[in-house]
């Protein structure tokens, strides 16, 4: 996502105003996934800052394998 912020606005992005066309016009897939749960959005520093601690208190299951790097990112639009 980091990268995806980096990148510069493509005319189409800013014509429609979606940064997914931003990802798309730069060679990335989007991928999309359907899930029975409901996601919580993070849009603002608070939003972040309730993730953090959700996060903190969650005990993990299993950690993301390192060294992992792709051209794919998943976007939730899911509206919730």
């Amino acid at each position: 996502m980091l990268q995806l912020a980096k990148l510069p606005r493509t005319r189409l992005e800013q014509l429609e105003n979606l940064e997914q066309l931003r990802a798309l016009e730069h060679g990335y897939e989007i991928l999309v996934g359907l899930v029975d749960e409901p996601t919580i959005g993070i849009d603002t520093p608070a939003d972040y800052a309730a993730f953090v601690e959700r996060y903190r208190v969650k005990p993990q299951a299993s950690q993301p394998a390192t060294g992992c790097h792709s051209q794919r990112i998943f976007l939730d639009y899911s509206g919730g």
